[in-house]
């Protein structure tokens, strides 16, 4: 079935968390069918989460309040699908109203579970069997996808069932600029999300939010922030009164809303859609669960700690307690959730990771002058290998690359953009990863602190993934790149691909190690650690 899958259109789910948790659904599809291009159909409010994703060639928006609303704006919408030529449909939303959509607009093949009594309107219906209705999310759409071919699942535990959502630079810059108007600037800034659009079965008490707060900014000077909806802002008020803090409810957009998470050091909130971001941000998170079961709704991720009590009446989903108590919330203290706290502040506090820095053309990718689009992008023997296994040892894979073709008219940001998002999509597919890409789009004589070998993309990263540069490796083809090692105090690798031969004969920085490509650096960043 897959070799005819070539346009999908792919239907998220309704609410935020639950589009966050098919995020690794919709990176194995993309993985499944690498030549199909991925249209998200998806509310307003939840379309954002699928932005900046390489696997997502556009979002459709489903504005049910506007041009989509009521019978007529239904049967719009489905003139409007058809108009695309989608070749398959994968439903990712449950409601007998997605499958009858995607009947109606003629879509060809239409795969989603047999739920709902529209098991009809589907050529590839699932089963829900009990078993699935008791797994995580994460897999409960994973197994959609698993679907598409009988051996498929098998491939799919090579896949990461993290899920992951993507900032652009601009967007980072916007929240680092964003808090630093704001005067929040502190080490170390707590997120905070008291709301939950659900009910109050899922909301912790908003005074003992504000006890954890008040002991964090007491024991760690912490920075607070509260995020939310509109509904969400008088709770947020009330979880601030007596401190110092940002009250964000309601104040900005999701995108916004997801740069600035990305810029906490801890993340406290009820099972809600901020939780499942800051998760897939690679926050550390405390989630207070009542009336839900995290077995199903945990976030995912190695920085997490749940804090539920076990009574006899939760899990119920209910939305209001029947019992009219609310034991599950009100038997959570405020010292289960500070501690879990603090234990996560303590395991930051006390890690930096070592990182590898990669230069990108010459190191990663073949030079072949101004890479101005994907197409030329072509990527060196053994680099996917060697940067799995950085992947798999612990180390944060960065790269850092001069791209003066922005500053010379040659090409746009949008290029730059565009030949990372290719680079990424073929690592992923290798089972590699980047942590993260920076470079600078500024002209030699700019004089700017971005451009190797100076060192402000190398703190930024620093500063985004808890870096320590004592324990860091640098690898490049040029010697800008061994002297960028030195000036922050981490060892220079040449590696002898792209001008990496040529820049031997002037050394002028004397690298650590010279490797004849990545591969062979990275076997020496290996032995080299292990003496250490």
């Amino acid at each position: 079935m897959r070799e005819g899958i070539n346009n999908v259109l792919v239907r998220a789910p309704n609410w935020i968390g639950d589009a966050v948790l098919c995020l690794p659904a919709l990176e194995a599809l993309k993985t499944a069918c690498p030549q199909a291009a991925i249209t998200v159909l998806a509310k307003p409010w939840v379309g954002p989460v699928f932005f900046n994703n390489s696997s997502v060639k556009q979002v459709i928006d489903y504005d049910i309040s506007g041009r989509h609303r009521g019978i007529f704006g239904k049967w719009k919408l489905i003139k409007d699908i058809r108009k695309y030529g989608f070749d398959s449909a994968v439903l990712f939303q449950n409601a007998f109203e997605a499958a009858m959509i995607v009947f109606m607009a003629g879509i060809p093949v239409r795969i989603g579970y047999a739920r709902d009594l529209r098991g009809f309107l589907l050529t590839n219906p699932i089963k829900l069997t009990s078993d699935i209705k008791k797994t995580h999310h994460v897999f409960y759409y994973l197994n959609i996808v698993a679907g598409l071919k009988k051996d498929y699942s098998r491939q799919l535990s090579a896949i990461s069932h993290q899920p992951k959502i993507y900032l652009t630079k601009e967007e980072s810059e916007y929240a680092k600029n964003f808090l630093k108007g704001k005067g929040i600037e502190s080490n170390i800034i707590v997120g905070i999300a008291p709301g939950a659009s659900y009910g109050p079965a899922k909301r912790w008490m908003a005074e003992r939010f504000t006890e954890v707060a008040r002991r964090l900014t007491a024991d760690y000077d912490a920075g607070l922030i509260l995020f939310g909806g509109v509904d969400d802002k008088v709770i947020c008020g009330e979880v601030l009164k007596g401190l110092k803090g940002l009250n964000l409810a309601g104040e900005v957009g999701l995108r916004q809303t997801i740069a600035l998470i990305s810029r906490c050091n801890l993340f406290i909130t009820n099972d809600s859609g901020p939780m499942h971001i800051a998760a897939s941000l690679g926050i550390p998170v405390v989630a207070v669960f009542g009336s839900t079961d995290p077995n199903l709704t945990a976030p995912m991720g190695d920085n997490v700690r749940v804090v539920k009590k076990d009574i006899e009446c939760s899990p119920c989903f209910d939305r209001v307690c029947r019992e009219g108590h609310y034991n599950c919330m009100k038997l959570v203290g405020a010292a289960d959730v500070y501690e879990s706290a603090a234990a996560l502040l303590e395991k930051r506090t006390a890690k930096e990771f070592p990182a590898v820095f990669l230069d990108r053309d010459g190191t990663i990718n073949e030079d072949t002058g101004y890479i101005d689009s994907p197409e030329r992008l072509i990527i060196i023997d053994g680099v996917s290998s060697a940067i799995r296994e950085l992947n798999s040892r612990g180390f944060k894979v960065v790269i850092i690359t001069n791209q003066s073709g922005v500053a010379r008219g040659y090409f746009t940001k949008e290029a730059v953009d565009a030949v990372n998002r290719r680079l990424e999509e073929i690592l992923i597919k290798e089972g590699a990863h980047i942590d993260g890409i920076y470079y600078c789009p500024h002209h030699p004589d700019d004089n700017c602190e971005c451009r190797k070998p100076r060192t402000g993309l190398l703190q930024m990263a620093k500063d985004d993934l808890d870096i320590d540069f004592k324990k860091s490796y640098v690898v490049g083809d040029k010697l800008s790149d061994v002297e960028i090692a030195q000036n922050i105090g981490s060892k220079g690798i040449l590696v002898l691909t792209g001008m990496g031969k040529d820049e031997r004969k002037k050394i002028n920085h004397r690298p650590s190690h010279i490797a004849n490509d990545l591969r062979d650096a990275v076997e020496w960043i290996i032995k080299d650690r292990l003496k250490a």
